[in-house]
């Protein structure tokens, strides 16, 4: 389920099994379904993953040429061999 987060100065409470009723402080991550989340979205901010995607990578094939390495599969991205200038300026429009 995604993550949310209590908003600064908002005020939202919740219920637990044996009905009693607490408040959830500001800055509290939980996770809602997407019924709950539009219920109460005036309460809450998507927590946003800060993990970076892996970035490809380029290697030497041994003879003054590069391939592009996908970081998921380990396969060659491009279908023939590069220079060293072209899989460069590749991994720069790649992380761009």
């Amino acid at each position: 389920m995604p993550k949310y987060r209590v908003r600064q100065g908002a005020k939202h409470w919740v219920r637990n099994e044996k009905s009693e009723v607490s408040r959830v402080p500001p800055g509290t991550i939980m996770e809602l379904r997407k019924d709950q989340y539009e219920s109460f979205k005036e309460s809450f901010e998507p927590v946003v993953d800060s993990t970076p995607a892996p970035a490809p990578r380029m290697v030497n094939r041994g003879d003054d040429t590069y391939d592009i390495i996908h970081p998921e599969t380990n396969k060659p991205i491009n279908d023939t061999p590069l220079t060293q200038a072209q899989a460069e300026e590749a991994l720069k429009a790649y992380n761009a």
